[in-house]
């Protein structure tokens, strides 16, 4: 620590510090939560019975992704309802927001302790506005909340025990992909590029971590091929027996449009473009008016944040002295954008998961690596200064830092409130 370093807050680093910090993270997502309003769409989906289809699929279908939630609900029923399936939403979320909260109060301690408050400020940036989770969570059955979780198991225990990332990845892609087949863009290339940077960081790995590697991206390659280009060949049942058997399983309605449409690929039909789906799709919020001001507030969040993102990760890379191709690994996150843009209508969605993939590698660099993410005061050329000049640049350096805090605690929260 510099003579110029302001000391850490004991009671935030010391010994029971992420725990205090992850309750007042909890509360701190709760109180914007509750002035957001975000409570209300969440509540008014989960009572919306078209959004529990998602759930219903399970392997008596045959080998297809989105079954895997399904499959494991019927492992408890036989007859899931809509209470059932809310419930298990909720655990859901629960889990993975104080994990979230928990993820931010390990990574406040660690800038903390290495003085690094340009990153903890983008932090903050970033858990604020990852309130934009929610919209995430807002679209129930697109199972991207199961994901997220999947996700954030998978980091706390490579960041835990390096050894079990490894062979933890495989397994983690794999049931990300069983669960819906956006984890391959929206979360393998963070899964990927952690792997990838640890090969790296460890010099010459050993063979069983770049076999862990090798595997964890050979099955992701080839479980989104199948279930992209041939799902219909692995469906057992037709769609009518299909569909019978989801109805007289549950309680609610069903999306018939949308599951022949994905699993079986009847006539290149598209469920966007159908009469039934359309009243589902507008409650959704999805749609394919880029100006809409849902998708606007969207663009407002991830532009300035991934921007900063990219900087932070070519200045990390310039003076972490890596190879040049860590650079891809960086910015995997954005591979998120490339069904949004051009692939899907669900332009919201896809902002979010870029802006928790970003999240995550975030995470993982502050609180792996000993290089700073972003510069700070500590990277300026020291000079020999008097007590009295030493004093006014610190004092300059607060300020700033306050100013710089208050913009971000406005912006965000300002965005947050913007319906």
């Amino acid at each position: 620590m510099t003579k110029h370093s302001c000391k850490p807050v004991r009671l935030l680093t010391g010994k029971y510090g992420v725990l205090l910090l992850t309750v007042l993270h909890v509360c701190l997502a709760c109180l914007i939560l509750t002035l957001s309003n975000y409570w209300v769409p969440v509540l008014a989906r989960s009572q919306n019975t078209d959004f529990m289809t998602f759930f219903l699929p399970d392997y008596r279908i045959g080998f297809v992704s989105r079954a895997f939630v399904g499959s494991v609900i019927y492992l408890f029923t036989d007859h899931p309802t809509v209470r059932m399936v809310t419930i298990v939403l909720w655990i859901t979320i629960v889990i993975s927001s104080v994990l979230l909260c928990r993820m931010q109060a390990l990574l406040v301690k660690k800038t903390l302790l290495a003085s690094d408050y340009a990153t903890l400020l983008l932090s903050y940036l970033f858990f604020l506005n990852k309130l934009f989770w929610w919209n995430s969570v807002e679209g129930f059955g697109l199972l991207d909340i199961f994901m997220t979780l999947l996700v954030q198991l998978f980091l706390l225990g490579i960041e835990h025990k390096r050894t079990l990332g490894y062979w933890l990845s495989p397994i983690v892609c794999f049931i990300g992909l069983l669960i819906h087949t956006a984890f391959f863009f929206a979360y393998f290339p963070v899964v990927a590029a952690i792997l990838w940077f640890d090969l790296l960081k460890s010099g010459k790995p050993s063979r069983s971590c770049a076999a862990a590697f090798a595997v964890t991206c050979a099955v992701s390659v080839a479980l989104f091929a199948m279930f992209t280009v041939f799902p219909q060949h692995f469906v057992r049942v037709d769609s009518n027996e299909m569909l019978s058997m989801l109805k007289e399983k549950y309680d609610g309605d069903i999306m018939d449009t949308y599951f022949i449409s994905h699993m079986y690929r009847t006539n290149g039909e598209k469920y966007a473009d159908t009469i039934e789906a359309s009243g589902f799709l507008e409650y959704a919020g999805v749609g394919t008016n880029i100006f809409s001001p849902k998708i606007l507030q969207g663009v407002l969040v991830l532009v300035p944040l991934s921007g900063l993102f990219v900087f932070g990760c070519v200045t990390h890379m310039r003076r972490s002295g890596s190879r040049i191709i860590a650079y891809l690994g960086f910015i995997a996150p954005l591979v998120t954008l490339v069904p949004s843009l051009h692939f899907s209508t669900d332009k919201e969605r896809f902002f979010s998961l870029c802006i928790l993939a970003q999240y995550m590698m975030l995470h993982y660099i502050s609180t792996q690596s000993d290089v700073r993410f972003l510069p700070s005061y500590d990277d300026l050329p020291k000079k020999k200064l008097s007590a009295y000049a030493a004093q006014q640049r610190r004092e300059k350096v607060r300020r700033l830092m306050c100013v710089c805090a208050a913009a971000v605690v406005v912006y965000s929260v300002a965005i947050a409130l913007w319906r």
